[in-house]
């Protein structure tokens, strides 16, 4: 059983055109220090949806151009950074040459690479704080730092459980990862209930489901954009808690900045539970698992799900050649 990554692929250059007539229009509408709150929040989401299927696409060279853009955006939503008629001039002429870019790789042309590089370095220079094109007798602002939050730090748990048709939408769990593993430290664990048995599997559907926690100095906001490709492919719930600076230095941490957690248990590698202290947002699959009797799930690393995945896929073809 093969999949056409070409029909996913025109579904997104299609969505990204899309995106970038939204962004345009509303950056045309905006007026410099009056921007509209929702403008640039749908700014934002257009950036930030082209950044993620780009990257789920390996066009990096439109990622990482968005990812600067995005990050711009991000500052000037949360009041970070004005909104001023130079840097509206720049995020429109960006605008223009990512949609230059996606004309050249959907057609198979040439990226015109230093037009890229010099937009690029544009919206680098604005974000260390020079604004583009800015005269005499203009105000040049820089973005303020960010504080780091050392005490209190969230504790979010995320209940994550796609619909079965995730995989046809494009969208891969693992890189959902990923991107959490960029706002803090991650702990995952996946619930198997619903997987079949081997001869009974399709490879194009999703069976798995994830309780997964993110601790760090982290906005809803910002686990809402991470998901935000997904949203209507999912059933998807937050809760956010707080955790002491002293107790977080104590704890076992099952994961840091890499994602997800590695596998623990013994020298031949059994896998251990979820650790007993869960927060009270687990507390009812806690109490679903003792009634049950055995646990439906275990903790184990995102590259194993993933490698899993692969293999189970390859199994079914294999099995459906012997057949």
């Amino acid at each position: 059983m093969s999949i056409d990554i070409n029909q996913f692929l025109d579904t997104f250059y299609e969505e990204s055109f899309e995106g970038l007539d939204t962004m345009e229009t509303e950056l045309l509408a905006l007026t410099p220090g009056e921007a509209d709150e929702e403008s640039i929040n749908t700014i934002f989401r257009a950036a930030h949806s082209i950044k993620g299927g780009s990257g789920t696409f390996g066009l990096t060279v439109v990622s990482d151009f968005t990812h600067v853009l995005e990050t711009l955006l991000d500052e000037m939503r949360d009041g970070r950074r004005e909104v001023t008629q130079p840097a509206v001039d720049l995020m429109l002429a960006s605008v223009d040459v990512l949609r230059d870019m996606l004309s050249a790789l959907r057609d198979g042309n040439e990226i015109d690479a230093p037009r890229v590089a010099d937009v690029h370095g544009q919206l680098e220079a604005l974000l260390k704080g020079a604004e583009a094109g800015a005269g005499e007798g203009e105000t040049v602002l820089e973005a303020a730092p960010v504080e780091q939050e050392q005490a209190g730090s969230s504790r979010w748990t995320i209940e994550f459980k796609p619909f079965s048709h995730l995989f046809k939408s494009g969208n891969d769990p693992v890189r959902i990862m990923m991107e959490l593993a960029d706002l803090g430290t991650v702990r995952a664990s996946v619930n198997l209930d619903a997987l079949p048995e081997l001869d009974l599997l399709d490879p194009e559907e999703c069976y798995l489901s994830w309780f997964i926690e993110v601790e760090g100095d982290i906005s809803e906001e910002q686990l809402k954009d991470v998901f935000a490709w997904v949203e209507d492919d999912c059933e998807l719930s937050f809760e956010r808690g707080q955790i002491e600076a002293s107790a977080a230095a104590d704890q076992d941490v099952a994961a840091t900045e890499d994602v997800p957690p590695t596998r623990q248990g013994n020298e031949e590698g059994e896998a251990k539970p979820p650790s007993p202290a869960a927060p009270p947002a687990n507390q009812a699959a806690a109490a679903k698992k003792a009634q049950g009797g055995e646990s439906g799930s275990i903790r184990v690393g995102i590259d194993k799900v993933d490698a899993l995945i692969n293999m189970v896929g390859e199994l079914v073809i294999t099995q459906s050649m012997l057949n």
